[in-house]
């Protein structure tokens, strides 16, 4: 079933919690997975998938929708179980995050603050409602991950990624955040790379490709790589693929990889 979300920047979020809003009281979370960053010295560039699955009584029930959402500094993209039917909303957290202003890892370090308490209550519901689908989606991976991306006069083609463990001590649980990723500053290379979510196969497609983003640029090496994900575990992962592009010009879609998302003016 597709859902074709509004067109404006709190249109998005609304249409991000709608499925929730229509699940019974025992439904639990939203989750969306396979998003990547790039960074080069003359943009950063974010890429994703289109699945996002609800997760209730019945099992998980995809949808199809944006993960690319708009936040007064940039941009945001979330992997992982980011939303409950109880209130916790990632993306609504990095938006509030936002408007108190700073630095983009500014910005990403106010979210993981802000965000924890909420989420380490929703992650311990799961945990005692449903400890299979908790194992599912957080064991031996981040249970929650987020990528900022943006550009300012100060800090120009920023990238921060911030997500958070699940570490289970019997019947207790601890939400811990995971290591920062901050570029410029963390990324050494000329090419810096971050995927969040499912990317064995991208990294694999990685590994096989000498020179990767040389040989097949920027906009078709992002596509193969999210398509490769898409193809391994369709259960997981959907076109249409989305692919945002900041530079010195701003942001932009790449053309004819906007997805389900707004125009990039509308925030």
């Amino acid at each position: 079933m597709e859902v074709q979300l509004p067109t404006s920047g709190k249109g998005l979020l609304i249409g991000l919690l709608a499925p929730l809003l229509l699940l019974p009281a025992s439904a639990i979370s939203t989750e969306g997975r396979t998003v990547a960053a790039l960074r080069t010295r003359s943009q950063v560039v974010i890429g994703s998938d289109s699945l996002i699955s609800t997760i209730g009584p019945n099992g998980a029930q995809p949808k199809l929708g944006c993960k690319i959402a708009p936040i007064k500094a940039g941009f945001v993209a979330m992997s992982g179980i980011f939303a409950d039917s109880r209130g916790f909303n990632a993306y609504q957290v990095a938006k509030d995050a936002a408007l108190r202003g700073g630095t983009l890892s500014e910005i990403a370090n106010r979210f993981e603050r802000l965000a924890r308490p909420s989420f380490s209550r929703m992650m311990r519901g799961l945990r005692i409602e449903d400890p299979r689908e908790f194992l599912r989606y957080c064991e031996g991976r981040q249970c929650l991950e987020a990528a900022f991306v943006g550009s300012d006069p100060a800090i120009p083609l920023s990238l921060s990624v911030r997500g958070f463990w699940a570490k289970a001590f019997g019947q207790d649980l601890d939400i811990k955040p995971a290591k920062h990723v901050d570029c410029p500053g963390d990324c050494s290379n000329e090419t810096e790379q971050v995927f969040l979510g499912d990317h064995e196969e991208a990294t694999r497609l990685l590994d096989q490709t000498p020179h990767f983003w040389k040989v097949k640029g920027v906009t078709l090496g992002m596509k193969e790589l999210l398509q490769a994900e898409i193809s391994s575990h369709p259960e997981d992962a959907a076109a249409p693929i989305t692919i945002l592009v900041v530079d010195e010009d701003g942001p932009r879609w790449e053309p004819g990889y906007r997805g389900l998302c707004p125009e990039t003016d509308s925030h």
